[in-house]
């Protein structure tokens, strides 16, 4: 909130700009309300950059798309890092769950991981199944690397 107060935008707080002190699960249906009362175009832009990929369930993706006409979501993970922690077990856990992995699914990722190119073919994997459980009709990945860190981080974007 400090950066908003000392920014350029600050006037544009409670007009432009409207900040929820919540999980985006619970406010996702409200700002789809929103977003539909602001005209038929029904265009916005949805940044949700997670410090994980466990924040952001594809089930509210997936009623972004199916309620709004023209949204786009950007969706920020570090890929590298889900390959390299991707174990079977993952569909058990929170994470799992909201991105809707099933067992057989990170079985047959858990399986190539050791192959040559298999970072390529996992990342292909992924990125279908990020489109197929979200109802995206379109993706268009980025991928930035810090100097700092030589994992890769990947932005998404998506669009219905």
């Amino acid at each position: 909130m400090a950066e908003l107060d000392s920014s350029v935008f600050e006037t544009e707080i409670g007009k432009s700009i409207h900040l929820r002190a919540s999980q985006f699960e619970q406010e996702a249906p409200n700002i789809v309300e929103a977003v539909k009362r602001k005209g038929h175009s029904h265009r916005a832009l949805f940044f949700l950059d997670q410090y994980g990929w466990s924040d952001v369930s594809f089930a509210s993706v997936r009623s972004i798309f199916a309620n709004l006409k023209n949204p786009e979501v950007i969706l920020t993970f570090s890929v590298d890092s889900l390959i390299d922690y991707f174990r079977a077990e993952v569909s058990n856990t929170r994470g799992g769950r909201a991105a809707e992995i099933t067992n057989e699914f990170a079985k047959s990722l858990v399986a190539i991981k050791t192959e040559q190119g298999a970072r390529y073919v996992i990342q292909n994997f992924l990125y279908k199944h990020v489109t197929a459980k979200t109802g995206a009709e379109f993706y268009t990945p980025f991928f930035i690397r810090s100097a700092d860190n030589h994992r890769l981080l990947v932005t998404s974007s998506f669009k219905a």
